[in-house]
């Protein structure tokens, strides 16, 4: 088996180490790594990133994505910092989840800010008692009317004290069986009202995970 980088991965390898030296570094540079990341910080790393055309390199080409296979992208991933590269993974992993599991409308009101780095996404699904085991989780989702309801605890969600957009893991209920059925809520969250209760911790470079 040959594990040459082809010509392709390689040039992609410098270009983001290039990128890292000359633009995230400076950055991060400015904060210091035992205070958050403003969102503000991370929100001007996505820019970077985005004009890298790396926010959603698994995404097909036509979707606006860059059409890169898992192994490319695990060779850009390991250029980055740690605290911006996990960072990435959660926002990528979600935007390839709203791709494949959303309608139309849905991808075409939320997929071009994702994907040029002006909004940052995550995916909740990790609670105490079920880790992240999805036919295990708790959190509720209940309609009434137009009106949904989220009721639960997530933790150790990448991105949650930032995030714009959450792809939260919920269930509606039990089955026949007494299995329970799950489902994804995309929740915006310049539109949650009522008693939604985010307290969360944000991340430092030294911590690259955040806690709930």
């Amino acid at each position: 088996m040959n594990f040459t980088p082809t010509e392709d991965q390689a040039l992609m390898v410098s270009a983001a180490k290039r990128m890292v030296q000359l633009r995230i570094d400076p950055i991060l540079e400015r904060h210091p790594k035992d205070r958050p990341l403003p969102k503000s910080a991370m929100l001007e790393i996505f820019k970077e990133f985005a004009e890298l055309g790396i926010t959603a390199p698994r995404l097909p080409v036509e979707a606006g994505g860059g059409g890169l296979k898992m192994l490319d992208y695990g060779m850009i991933l390991e250029q980055l910092p740690p605290v911006v590269a996990l960072s990435l993974a959660s926002h990528e992993g979600t935007i390839l989840r709203i791709h494949l599991g959303c309608p139309d409308a849905i991808r075409d009101r939320y997929l071009p800010d994702l994907i040029a780095g002006r909004k940052i996404a995550c995916t909740a699904n990790t609670e105490a008692n079920a880790g992240s085991d999805s036919g295990a989780i708790r959190t509720r989702l209940e309609m009434e009317g137009e009106d949904a309801y989220l009721t639960g605890c997530k933790m150790w969600i990448t991105n949650a004290s930032i995030a714009d957009v959450i792809n939260v893991s919920c269930t509606i209920g039990a089955d026949d069986n007494g299995k329970p059925v799950t489902r994804r809520a995309l929740v915006d969250r310049s539109e949650v009202v009522g008693p939604a209760k985010l307290n969360l911790p944000e991340w430092t470079q030294r911590r690259s995970l955040v806690q709930t």
